[in-house]
This record gives C-alpha cells, structure tokens and sequence, in this order.
C-alpha cells in the first residue's frame, strides 16, 4: 500500500521499416511512494510523490519507405527516394509527479514530463543529379524534444446520492 512499482518490456515489429530494422524492443518502469501511509497529515488523505521512464517507437508514415512518383501534364516525375534503412524513431520519457487529495472534496496533481525524440523522420533534401532524379527521402535525420508542466485541481462541488457536480481546471 505504501510502495507502488511496475514495469514492462515490449517487443514492436512493423514491415514500414527496413527489413534489417523491423523489430524493436522498448521498456517502461514507474514507482511511487505514498507518504500519508507512513505520516498521516490532518487534512490530508492522499499524498504521494511518483516518477517514471518509459520508450515507445513512432512509426512513420506509410508512404515513407517506398519510391513516389508525381503526375502532371501527362508525365510521371520522380518524387521521394525510398529507404529501405528506416527505423523507428525512439521516443524517451521521463515524468515526476505529485498527488493529493485533501478535505475529502479536493484533489490536486502536478506532473512535469521531459520528453526526447532520437531519429525522428524528416523528408531530406536530395541533390536529383546524385539520386537519380528524386527531389527528397525520409530519414530518421531529427532530434527533438520537449519539456511539459500540467497542474490540475479537482473539486466535487455537489456529493448527493441523486447529484453530483465536480469542477476540474487543468493549466
């Protein structure tokens, strides 16, 4: 009750990429502690403090991997290049957060995610005299990453055995 954890390990196939990288594994794993079973506070009813780490592979588009051709005036013009070496991007999060609960109406949560993309998919421009005449192909060329901060309150207004009401802001 006062220690939570979990993990997982995950194994992805998908023929969108290159057949040398069709298969990927990725893992997650999270804990929490919940310090109002160790110190009780008046007040309050839950406080806990929680962190996790996780990775997850983004799938390109369909098209991505394969040759495209463009039509107009009657002709076809070489478009994208394919790319048999596509690989999943690799999505890495990490997110620390706190609950609480308070005066048995009130529920408060702060969540701080710190998200990193490696080999994120991005059509690069090609020289058409050096690809054959392709104008572009997408490659696992981007880094990218990100920094989130959520709060939310939540308050049941209204408890009643026929009604209810609760009012949630999220900022």
């Amino acid at each position: 009750d006062r220690y939570l954890f979990q993990g997982l390990l995950r194994r992805d196939e998908s023929s969108l990429f290159g057949s040398d990288s069709r298969a990927k594994t990725f893992y997650g794993i999270s804990g929490a502690y919940r310090i109002t079973e160790d110190f009780p506070i008046d007040g309050i009813q839950e406080l806990k403090i929680r962190a996790a780490r996780g990775t997850a592979g983004l799938r390109p588009s369909y098209i991505d991997r394969f040759e495209v051709y463009a039509t107009g005036g009657g002709t076809f013009s070489k478009s994208q290049q394919g790319n048999p070496d596509l690989e999943p991007a690799l999505q890495t999060e990490d997110e620390f957060g706190i609950n609480m609960t308070f005066l048995d109406r009130f529920d408060v949560e702060l969540v701080h995610a710190i998200r990193n993309t490696e080999g994120a998919f991005l059509a690069v421009p090609l020289s058409p005299a050096q690809s054959g005449g392709f104008l572009s192909q997408v490659r696992n060329a981007a880094d990218i990453s990100g920094r989130t901060t959520e709060l939310q309150f939540n308050a049941r207004v209204v408890r009643r055995p026929n009604l209810s009401y609760t009012l949630t802001l999220t900022g």
